[in-house]
């Protein structure tokens, strides 16, 4: 895994970024270290990135506005089918959620890839570009399997939520419609299934943590295939699932911080809260390197 973008391991206090490209700290720096370091390098670069950031949302709220429409005309022609009544409601809402999630997954794809390189570039001292955006038909390919990839997975963890309830519901004769999710709510099987579900869909989520986080930032910085980035995800997680928990959990309150200035905020806030994430993953990935090079 030996490329310019990593460092190589030291016990003395890393410089800034070089020209070279090379991030400056290994797994060893502590969270303050590369918080800093990220904070700095997203104020050195905080045009471009917002701009890079504010064409993402727009694109994504664009996706998230055609799919809607599609889902709901999609719905109609399923709720005058002729299904029963439970299995046209089923039927709706998995289709429509297949149809948004398509959507937001070509929207993302062309967009987050490129939105990731750019802050990896400011993070390794490379010039930060817009058109660093759009990337090379290869990668966009490759970003775009993983995505598929990890689409499915977070499906099926959602579908560990839903799936119980919805079963406990139809199983205690209780509509899948909005009269029927409010007398769930005070069915305590329904419920049950519910908190069993939501339990075990946030540990998969947990244990799945590296792979969702680091799997597209891999494509970008080694040019890896879909399944050997995730490969590579996971072993850059072992170990370090609290680490990475903590970060994501700062990298969330950032983006939150931003929606509740007006919204407007969550433009800037966004590739902060990604460099937050990206500086643990090349310190990370450094200490990976040094490992399978030394």
């Amino acid at each position: 895994m030996s490329d310019a973008w990593s460092a190589p391991t030291s016990s003395a206090a890393p410089p800034p970024p070089s020209d070279e490209g090379a991030f400056p700290y290994d797994a060893s720096a502590d969270f303050s270290t590369l918080f800093d370091y990220a904070l700095a390098r997203w104020k050195e670069h905080i045009v471009n990135l917002s701009a890079a950031s504010l064409i993402f949302f727009v694109a994504i709220g664009a996706a998230s506005f055609a799919s809607s429409f599609v889902s709901q005309i999609v719905g109609v022609a399923i709720g005058t089918s002729g299904l029963d009544a439970q299995a046209a409601i089923l039927a709706g809402g998995v289709v429509g959620q297949l149809i948004s999630t398509a959507a937001n997954t070509l929207a993302t794809t062309v967009f987050i890839g490129g939105l990731y390189r750019m802050v990896l570039d400011a993070l390794t001292g490379r010039p930060v570009s817009i058109g660093a955006l759009v990337l090379p038909g290869g990668t966009l390919l490759r970003v775009f399997a993983a995505q598929i990839a990890l689409s499915m997975i977070s499906l099926t963890v959602m579908a560990v939520v839903v799936l119980p309830a919805a079963g406990a519901m139809v199983a205690r004769g209780i509509s899948l419609d909005e009269a029927g999710l409010t007398q769930a709510a005070s069915d305590p099987v329904t419920v049950g299934a519910l908190l069993v579900g939501s339990l075990a869909s946030l540990v998969a989520g947990l244990l799945l943590l590296p792979i969702s986080m680091f799997t597209i930032p891999e494509i970008v910085v080694s040019e890896a295939g879909a399944f050997e980035a995730m490969a590579r995800a996971w072993e850059l997680g072992s170990g370090q699932r609290l680490r990475m928990i903590g970060y994501a959990l700062v990298a969330g309150l950032i983006s939150a911080g931003g929606v509740l200035l007006c919204c407007v905020g969550a433009i800037p806030a966004t590739p902060l809260g990604y460099a937050v994430t990206l500086a643990l993953f090349l310190a990370l990935r450094a200490g990976t390197t040094a490992r399978s090079t030394g």
